[in-house]
């Protein structure tokens, strides 16, 4: 998967705080 993009993601849900978010979108890069 894109480290940057996992970075992102990861750095985003420390702000937005939603685990349902993180899984729509997290899912395809693992």
């Amino acid at each position: 998967y894109d480290l940057k993009a996992w970075k992102w993601l990861v750095d985003n849900m420390s702000s937005l705080r939603k685990p349902i978010l993180f899984w729509n979108i997290g899912a395809p890069y693992i």
